[in-house]
């Protein structure tokens, strides 16, 4: 269901792109939301790679210009649960530091706390420094990048032409500019009925935090990278 969401606003700029070059029977400029513009772009069409790693990439869709130019573009719902990154392994291949560093004192944490192996634990979320913030959002070649573009916006996506002007319903931003924003590492459970396990290590040696799930069997915690955090969340500081 997530995936058809996401999917859904792809489509709707490849196709809102694509008809708007059509009706004014050349490039156009694309307009957004927060003021940033792109101009003179004749085509948009969803990226077919993967990352080396066999992921999703980080690309979603590419504009490209009247010269030829291709810019990459990440595609990112208002209320996405991630932002960057590529999962575990876009993380250790940008980051390689960042995410033991975390799982570490995430680790440790929980432990100072007082929590004990079989124990319902909270969601953890690190806030992530500068310069892993760009290196996460900007990715690479092998992690389907490098992303130049990210736009965010509604899971519908709506236009208006306006001569060769289209302007779109989302927000436009270099991954510079959306690391202004603070962002964090976030461990989550992938099952509702995981707990605490502090002995658990994963396929990288690292501490998986969320032990078996009795009822699918799977362990590990998922790391996401997140733009919110609740106001009452566990919160630690990743110095990267």
């Amino acid at each position: 269901m997530a995936g058809a969401k996401f999917e859904r606003q792809e489509t709707g700029l490849v196709n809102a792109i694509t008809l708007a070059v059509k009706k004014a029977d050349g490039p156009i400029n694309l307009k957004f939301a927060n003021g940033a513009d792109l101009p003179a772009i004749v085509k948009c069409y969803k990226f077919t790679g993967r990352a080396l790693s066999g992921s999703e990439p980080l690309t979603d869709i590419i504009f490209e210009d009247v010269n030829g130019k291709k810019h990459n573009i990440s595609c990112k719902g208002t209320e996405s649960a991630s932002v960057a990154g590529g999962g575990v392994s876009g993380i250790m291949e940008l980051q390689p530091e960042l995410l033991p560093s975390f799982l570490t004192e995430a680790l440790r944490k929980y432990k100072q706390l007082g929590y004990k192996k079989g124990d319902a634990i909270p969601d953890m979320y690190g806030e992530i420094g500068t310069t892993a913030k760009v290196s996460l959002l900007e990715g690479s070649k092998s992690t389907g990048g490098p992303i130049h573009y990210l736009y965010t916006g509604p899971m519908t996506v709506t236009s208006r032409l306006d001569g060769t002007n289209l302007i779109l319903n989302g927000k436009l931003a270099t991954p510079k500019e959306f690391a202004r924003k603070t962002l964090y590492l976030r461990i989550r459970k992938r099952r509702n009925d995981q707990t605490f396990d502090p002995t658990m290590k994963d396929r990288n040696g690292l501490p998986s935090i969320m032990g078996k799930s009795p009822s699918k069997g799977d362990a590990n915690r998922r790391i996401v990278v997140a733009k919110s955090i609740p106001s009452n969340a566990l919160k630690i500081r990743v110095n990267r």
